[in-house]
């Protein structure tokens, strides 16, 4: 087992007993969090505020003093089609990790620098954030994005 997430009360570690018990001492559990309130999760940050559960993207890379290649350059010998759906799946991933608006833009963000760095053009960006907005209805609505107005939001984020 290697990712395990339990939120409980801290007061009561009955679920610690149990699984210690389980495994036998041939298992350690380690308990990794920052806060009662913050933790992180596979490629979650989950934070409790005012009885809220908030997610946002966790990626350690992010940490690193290095940068990490997560997507193809523009360059290589991958079809325009692969680089586009490469960019459309991203944002789908970032649309199902970020609870509130302000870090799905900031992440949106983060990702056309890096997608700049690696020379992609900001039409084949814009188009591929359009285009997944546009086929997933419930991002526009669960970070109330005007439908009217979906071209603006992603050009206020260039």
């Amino acid at each position: 087992m290697d990712d395990l997430l339990i939120m409980h009360n801290t007061l009561d570690n009955t679920i610690l007993t149990i699984l210690n018990e389980v495994y036998c001492g041939v298992l350690s559990l380690e308990t990794t969090h920052e806060s009662n309130y913050k933790c992180n999760y596979l490629d979650l940050e989950i934070n409790i505020r005012n009885n809220t559960v908030i997610t946002k993207m966790y990626n350690k890379t992010d940490s690193f003093g290095f940068p990490i290649k997560r997507f193809p350059h523009f360059f290589t010998n991958i079809s325009i089609g692969v680089k586009k759906a490469t960019i459309y799946a991203e944002v789908l991933r970032i649309a199902r990790t970020c609870s509130t608006r302000q870090d799905f833009v900031n992440r949106l963000r983060r990702t056309k620098n890096i997608l700049l760095k690696m020379n992609y053009n900001k039409f084949t960006i814009e188009s591929s954030f359009l285009r997944c907005l546009f086929k997933n209805n419930y991002i526009i609505f669960k970070f109330n994005i005007n439908t009217s107005r979906t071209k603006d939001f992603v050009k206020e984020i260039f």
